[in-house]
């Protein structure tokens, strides 16, 4: 999809629904709803490669789950940060006029 809406070329309309009820059940935007589509959709594909031949030593799913999990929460804190600016702001007003975090 373009940032404008529009379909690009291989999207279909049960794409365009599956984003839009994910960005509603989550709280993104449908343009970071995308995002955590793609990044599911790499990680099933990641599986096939490792169901495909779970000998090969280059496959970790446990380093690829990890990555997975941190992209998702950087997703996740945008929604928060978005939802909750004065709780869960940047984090740069945690700094301070010096500079350093603690040294208030």
């Amino acid at each position: 999809m373009h940032c404008d809406g529009e379909l690009t070329e291989g999207e279909d309309v049960d794409d365009e629904l599956r984003i839009i009820d994910l960005a509603h059940k989550t709280g993104l935007t449908e343009y970071e709803a995308r995002i955590l589509d793609h990044i599911q959709q790499a990680t099933e594909l990641y599986e096939q490669l490792y169901e495909e031949d779970p000998e090969d030593e280059g496959l970790d799913t446990t380093t690829w789950a990890e990555h997975q999990n941190g992209l998702t929460m950087l997703l996740m804190w945008r929604v928060v940060r978005r939802d909750y600016p004065d709780g869960w702001g940047t984090g740069s007003e945690e700094l301070g006029e010096e500079g350093e975090e603690g040294e208030h």
